[in-house]
């Protein structure tokens, strides 16, 4: 069996509800942008061997949902109608995988490589950088504000909102640190 978090990512979407490959990489981008993310590239092959394995099936009942967009001519193709649903087998490879304890987590943040190189360069491109990654994540601080308030909102009926919100509130602390070193970066700057 392949190892790889695509297949997880897909299961988990899909214990959800069946949906098209089109609506797993929405979601993706939606849910998961600010600790995850997956390509179309990853998403269809992985789909792919998914259902070889038997972990998914193809829903022959599930129509496009209408929160589901219709693909356009430049998106549309076969696989764009397809909806999978999570097999029983998927299921308990999803719940095998649950259980494990989760790998190391790698990072990566050019900011802090150019931050660290900086005295080879133009100060005035690195402020222009950061600036730009201050902005970015105050703009993503306000869209996980604005989750949780849906959310919060919305009835609990798989009783699961909690651990959603857990997470959201996991990128909010994450974002406020970026932001405080944002600052604080600044402000040292101006001080010298």
């Amino acid at each position: 069996m392949r190892e790889g978090k695509t297949r997880y990512v897909i299961l988990g979407l899909l214990s959800e509800r069946p949906m098209s490959g089109y609506m797993v990489k929405k979601l993706v981008d939606a849910r998961f942008r600010f600790f995850w993310s997956e390509s179309y590239g990853q998403l269809y092959p992985e789909l792919k061997a998914l259902l070889r394995e038997g972990l998914v099936e193809i829903d022959d009942d599930a129509a496009l949902r209408p929160e589901e967009p219709v693909p356009t001519p430049s998106t549309a193709g076969r696989r764009d109608r397809i909806a999978y649903r999570i097999a029983p087998a998927g299921r308990e490879a999803l719940r095998r995988w649950l259980d494990r304890p989760a790998e190391r987590e790698s990072v990566r943040f050019e900011i802090l490589l150019k931050m660290y190189f900086a005295g080879q360069g133009d100060r005035k491109a690195l402020q222009a950088s950061l600036r730009e990654f201050e902005a970015h994540y105050a703009t993503e601080r306000a869209t996980l504000d604005r989750y949780q308030e849906e959310l919060e909102r919305i009835p609990d009926e798989r009783g699961d909102h909690r651990d959603v919100l857990r997470v959201i509130d996991f990128g909010q602390k994450s974002y406020d640190a970026y932001l405080a070193w944002c600052r604080g970066t600044f402000a040292e700057w101006e001080g010298r």
